[in-house]
């Protein structure tokens, strides 16, 4: 499923995939030399960069395997940043169990039912409780589905859901602001903006006075340095649904909204705070492991990819004797497909195209999310010869 994320011009307030654990066996990802995949820490909300090594592919564990492995291997969160510069492409390969199949754990790896709670407790990722429905993306609707629909045997513990909510600090800062605000003054924002902060009396300021301006003062500037990092874009797209005709109805997806020249983000793709990247939660000194897999019967090779995908669900993989040009052809088709014109992509979107199997699209639900992806993907199912033959891009063939 190719992947691209186009030239954003504002990059700090969105995300070109936002943080999720794939619902996959394995995920094999290829990139390009641009970079913005971002993997989570087993431990804490640090964050670990995964730099692009040409001819590497990137192995991810997801969270059928998880489960298949009584919690041993880990489907861990990952993101990816959107980039001010260059546009960027990734090719995710999912690998899925088939939707009607029953998985569960492998009978060897249940040593007692304590062990098994035990390992799926210690290996569950928080995220699956509260990550945005996408396709091939965990959510919770998705995660329910998946014990559902392929009867797993496993019953995953509950995990508290991550607040997305202002912090209490902030919220009891906001109700004193507000609720304090001494008589004689004005209790909108505007009229303090607006107008000097003085009493109509000639009272002199108290002690708690003092704090009160300080407190709403600094209140007010952190809503003004917000607002003017979220900028809205001016016409023709006004609204939401101008936006929806030109992304999505007329196929031209992020890319089109990118080579408009934009100097602002719209509205409808500025994320919540507490989704975007924080450069402070970035660890430069770690990566994930990198195998040399030239000689795959070596027992040590095994043991690293066991290990790795054990301890960090994500590893890269060199030497693996899929040839470069094969890579650089795959990136290629990439970028061709989404040089097309948006009239004939717009023959693959999900109102249009043939097959359920071949699905052009932006962002993944765009009707639900209140904060679209800086995003376009190309969803390819492979169930044939024939059928790719037969509804697949031909640039993609």
């Amino acid at each position: 499923m190719p992947i691209p994320n186009p030239k954003c011009p504002n990059p700090e307030l969105t995300v070109g995939v936002g943080r999720h654990s794939d619902v996959s066996t394995l995920t094999i990802l290829l990139q390009d030399e641009i970079g913005g995949l971002f993997v989570r820490q087993k431990d804490g909300d640090n964050w670990i960069h995964v730099p692009p090594i040409k001819g590497s592919l990137v192995i991810n564990v997801g969270d059928a395997l998880q489960i298949m492995s009584n919690g041993r291997y880990r489907s861990v969160e990952h993101r990816v940043v959107a980039n001010g510069s260059n546009n960027r492409i990734s090719v995710p390969i999912f690998v899925n169990p088939r939707p009607a199949d029953v998985i569960g754990p492998l009978p060897e790896l249940i040593a007692s039912d304590s062990v098994q709670s035990n390992l799926l407790q210690d290996s569950i990722p928080e995220q699956l409780d509260s990550v945005p429905e996408r396709s091939q993306q965990s959510s919770p609707t998705q995660k329910q589905g998946l014990q559902k629909d392929t009867q797993v045997t496993s019953s995953l513990p509950a995990r508290p859901q991550r607040n997305k909510q202002l912090p209490q600090r902030f919220k009891d800062y906001q109700e004193e602001v507000y609720m304090e605000l001494p008589p004689g003054f004005s209790s909108t924002a505007s009229n303090l903006i607006s107008t000097p902060l003085k009493p109509r009396s000639t009272t002199a300021f108290s002690s708690n006075t003092l704090i009160f301006f300080l407190k709403h003062y600094l209140l007010l500037s952190t809503r003004s340095l917000l607002e003017s990092m979220a900028p809205t874009l001016a016409h023709p797209f006004l609204d939401s649904s101008a936006l929806r005709e030109f992304v999505i109805n007329q196929g031209n997806g992020v890319k089109g909204l990118s080579e408009l020249g934009l100097t602002a983000l719209p509205k409808q793709y500025i994320q919540p705070l507490e989704e975007r990247t924080c450069m402070s939660n970035i660890v430069p000194q770690e990566s994930i492991p990198i195998i040399d897999m030239s000689n795959w019967e070596d027992p040590q090779v095994a043991k690293s990819i066991c290990d790795a995908a054990s301890k960090w669900g994500f590893f890269q993989i060199v030497n693996h004797d899929v040839p470069i040009e094969v890579l650089e052809n795959v990136k290629d088709a990439t970028y061709r497909f989404f040089r097309l014109p948006a009239e004939v992509k717009n023959k693959y979107s999900k109102e249009h195209s043939s097959s359920n199997n071949v699905r052009f699209g932006t962002s993944f639900t765009p009707q639900a999310e209140k904060a679209l992806e800086w995003k376009d993907y190309l969803s390819l199912f492979y169930v044939s010869e024939e059928e790719t033959s037969a509804l697949w891009p031909s640039v993609c063939r």
